[in-house]
């Protein structure tokens, strides 16, 4: 497989996929393979808005922002994957199937997220 690029920083990603701050979750794309592949990271700060009270004295990500993740990381790659990109181009995250977290993720440390593309229905 050929790797497209790497290293997408936050100016190329805010360029190309409509969620903002706080809801961006992505700090860089590392790994990018049109029409199949893309790795995410995020580190995980001790001020992000999500951990205020989940839990407090206890800081842990919640879930669903891993599941978002997931979902703007799959939108960058959709996006990237066209020949040209309209800005009414939309994708948003329908349905999530046999999702579990094997550990928690807390702050200061850093999140991987890999999304493989399988099927495209367009």
């Amino acid at each position: 497989m050929k790797i497209t690029k790497k290293n997408f920083g936050n100016d190329e990603i805010l360029a190309t996929i409509p969620h903002r701050y706080p809801f961006l979750l992505l700090d860089q794309i590392l790994v990018l393979i049109k029409n199949k592949y893309i790795k995410v990271i995020r580190l995980i700060k001790e001020n992000d808005f999500f951990l205020v009270g989940h839990f407090p004295n206890y800081p842990v990500l919640p879930g669903i922002y891993i599941i978002e993740m997931m979902a703007q990381a799959g939108c960058f790659l959709l996006l990237k994957s066209q020949k040209k990109i309209s800005s009414e181009d939309f994708y948003c995250l329908s349905s999530v199937e046999r999702c579990s977290f094997r550990s928690f993720v807390f702050p200061k440390q850093k999140i991987f997220v890999e999304v493989f593309l399988k099927k495209k229905i367009l």
